[in-house]
């Protein structure tokens, strides 16, 4: 592969604008195209006109090359331009025959033979500013040094998985200001958060991030839906580490805990503090808008702090252009017509600029996600991008209710709750799985013949392993199934790993409802069958492998009453196997405690035998607004393990608490509101003396959360965003005049001229 294949055009004459301006100290700009032929980059010293023509012909000849230099040739005897510096740039390698053969076609414009320049020149410029290397992220990602085999097995593939998987995007990606700030903020706070809408191309951000921390010595770690617990341990390693957590806090949903919050915000305090540590993470920005509403750690971690949050919003209009040409001109699913079809009467315009524009659409419609554009489609193409942008939930629904048959949607449905890459006998497993619980033969090798049908549309392959092409059709089944009941049935009937019938379960509480009332018996089924079935070593994956991560799942059972007496008929002897487990751990997680009590409240465990240990427990934690909240908890439900001595220590002990964490934490916003309700219950429970400072705190931090609720959900979001990009797009022009960016009418000018470049060359 050339050095440059991975630019565009436009990539390769803003890499050659920020290289010649480093040797030859002229300040040349890209972006001149279409203004004066012949002129790609300009720089203008003292009213003197220096101008480069850059050739990036990919996969050209040399008498090619050759033939353009001549037709610039002729363009600029045409025009009697007169320059104080020609320069002819070509990606292609050049022999000093060739290189003195375009500067004669150039004279007299070109002085020397050293103003023609070819791949091994601006190689070997490279190295005299590796600067400039390092500032185009297109150049240097394409060798990135190699993963060390000191990885696990597992995070080896996922690792090497991702790296492939990037680098194949890379040639269509476009730079933006996003990865600079990501890098910075990394570099300065060790822990990165992106969010933004869904397709936006956080996940590819996040992904050149990693890439980044490798060649920089960093070994990577991907963590994955449910394994923070494991995680730690590799903090015990010494060497340098990156880990990166795509869709943190889920993928469709939150349903985070306040302890599985609280686990997380411990992780990346750690990471924050430790040099040899980064981590990446991603997350929808609807999903963190709800966090910040229901989680006050994490609001407080990352929002009111904004320490390392990074929102990648709207694009600019020059921006979508980018990431749309790159994607046109890279795409080999797009012929002639096509192109032709998008440039005429400009209507590539009309994409750019769709309320609808949006990253994942633009790789979809050019058959760069496994969708391959059919004749008809490229016949038609602008029409095409326009009907794809129009109605974008007609993309999936078609396909899958019009376009596939029986075992193909059975084959799609299984692949919820799995992993985002599961190995092919793991996929085998649950596609048998769910064509038994649809009454679907399995005969004639029905598996192989509906993984052929989806294999590079729907679903990703690589070597052993599948995926899904898109999160967006996540989005879709689950929109699906809890608008079809018989198919949310057949879901839990099918599920063959506990991951699965636990990511119906989360599907059906969005936005805090709860799972119909038909589907109880099914989910009550599906986790009685499912909570001790053994996991073979190529389904590693499941997240729920721990016996007390299942029982805290189906413990959500016991706060339904209708339940409670079923469930407590056949849980206590997995949980009383639970308790021996956990009384030898030394360092439980934050988790298992809180399973303990709950346990204990719904008289799940032998009260005389659990008792004990949970009070060792809890009197031993390092978090004393934790210890008190379960301390209080535990001698609610259980009073009988505390000494009235006990309860008078407790009281003075609590009182002591109170004061020491107002004079520590004096400035209220260091407060949360769950944390002072928690020790205001205490207080209460306890009997101890209210401390002034605690109401008054409490007081305040519960008035700042009303405003902030109020900011969040006083008018209907969706209508004060779009009202919001109407504001700032007519703003454009004023503030494009104070910055001296380009005005709207130069930014058609920018546009023009590219797309154009998609027939011209």
């Amino acid at each position: 592969m050339a050095y440059f294949d991975e630019l565009s055009p436009i990539d390769f004459e803003e890499f050659t604008a920020d290289l010649l301006t480093e040797v030859t100290g002229l300040e040349f700009r890209a972006g001149t195209g279409g203004r004066d032929k012949g002129i790609d980059l300009e720089a203008i010293v003292d009213g003197e006109r220096h101008v480069v023509q850059c050739k990036h012909f990919k996969d050209s000849t040399y008498p090619q090359l050759r033939s353009a230099a001549r037709k610039e040739a002729k363009q600029l005897a045409e025009r009697e331009s007169e320059f104080a510096s020609y320069r002819f740039v070509t990606s292609r390698r050049l022999n000093h025959d060739q290189r003195k053969e375009i500067a004669g076609i150039l004279d007299p414009w070109v002085g020397s033979v050293k103003d023609v320049y070819g791949e091994g020149d601006l190689r070997r410029h490279l190295k005299k500013h590796p600067e400039v290397e390092r500032r185009n992220v297109k150049l240097w990602l394409r060798s990135v040094g190699q993963l060390r085999q000191s990885l696990s097995a597992a995070s080896y593939e996922r690792s090497r998985a991702l790296m492939e998987e990037t680098r194949r995007q890379l040639p269509r990606y476009v730079q933006t200001e996003a990865f600079a700030k990501a890098r910075q903020m990394l570099e300065e706070e060790r822990v990165c958060v992106i969010a933004g809408p869904a397709g936006i191309g956080k996940t590819t951000l996040a992904r050149l991030l990693l890439l980044d921390g490798i060649e920089a010595g960093y070994q990577p770690f991907e963590i994955v839906s449910g394994g923070l617990r494991d995680v730690w341990e590799l903090l015990e390693l010494d060497e340098q580490q990156i880990f990166y957590f795509d869709d943190f806090l889920g993928r469709t949903a939150l349903f985070e805990s306040r302890e599985q919050d609280q686990d997380l915000v411990r992780f990346l305090r750690r990471i924050a503090q430790d040099p040899k540590r980064r981590i990446v993470l991603t997350t929808r920005e609807y999903i963190l808008a709800q966090a910040h509403r229901v989680s006050e750690t994490l609001d407080l971690e990352t929002a009111a702090s904004q320490r390392y949050l990074l929102t990648v919003g709207q694009y600019t209009r020059c921006e979508e252009a980018r990431i749309f040409y790159n994607h046109v001109y890279f795409s080999p699913n797009l012929d002639a017509a096509a192109k032709e079809s998008l440039v005429a009467e400009r209507r590539y315009r009309e994409v750019v600029d769709h309320p609808n524009y949006n990253p994942r659409l633009i790789e979809w419609m050019t058959g760069l996600s496994m969708h391959t554009v059919t004749e008809e489609e490229e016949n038609d193409y602008a029409t095409y991008c326009l009907n794809v942008l129009n109605a974008p939930d007609r993309l999936w629904s078609h396909t899958f209710e019009r376009g596939l048959k029986d075992h193909e949607r059975a084959l799609l449905i299984s692949f919820l709750g799995l992993p985002p890459r599961v190995d092919v006998e793991v996929a085998e497993i649950a596609f048998e799985a769910a064509c038994e619980a649809r009454g679907l033969s399995l005969a004639g090798r029905q598996f192989t013949h509906a993984l052929s049908v989806l294999d590079d549309s729907l679903i990703a392959s690589d070597e052993e392993q599948l995926r899904l092409i898109n999160p967006s059709l996540i989005d879709f089944l689950k929109m699906y199934l809890n608008t079809s009941p018989a198919d949310m049935t057949a879901a839990l009937r099918c599920a063959c790993f506990f991951d699965q019938a636990k990511w119906v379960w989360d599907s059906t509480r969005e936005d805090d409802r709860r799972p119909p009332e038909r589907l109880w018996r099914e989910f009550h089924d599906a986790f009685l069958r499912l909570i001790e079935r053994p996991v073979s070593e190529r389904a590693l994956f499941d997240s729920q492998t721990r016996l007390g991560a299942r029982i805290d799942t189906v413990a959500d059972l016991l706060e339904e009453s209708s339940w409670r007496e079923s469930v407590a008929t056949w849980l206590p002897p997995f949980a009383q196997r639970w308790l021996e487990e956990f009384v030898e751990l030394q360092d439980p997680h934050p988790r298992e405690l809180p399973l303990l009590l709950k346990l204990l409240e719904y008289e799940i465990l032998d009260g005389e035998q659990a008792g004990p240990i949970a009070k060792e427990k809890v009197v031993e934690l390092d978090d004393g607004l934790t210890r008190w909240e379960y301390l209080s908890y535990l001698c609610r439900i259980r009073p009988d393990l505390f000494s009235k001595q006990e309860k008078r220590q407790s009281k003075a002990g609590l009182e002591g608490f109170i004061d020491a964490v107002l004079e520590f934490r004096v400035d209220s916003r260091n407060l949360l509101i769950a944390d002072l309700d928690d020790l205001i219950q205490a207080a209460d429970f306890w009997g101890a003396a209210l401390h002034p400072d605690l109401v008054e705190a409490h007081r305040t931090v519960v008035k700042e959360s009303e405003d902030r609720e109020e900011r969040w959900g006083t008018a209907d979001e969706k209508e004060d965003e779009e009202q919001a990009n109407a504001e700032w797009r007519s703003q454009r022009e004023y503030e494009a005049k104070m910055k001296g960016t380009l005005t709207p009418d130069q930014e058609d000018i920018f546009i023009d001229s590219m797309f154009m470049r998609l027939i011209s060359e």
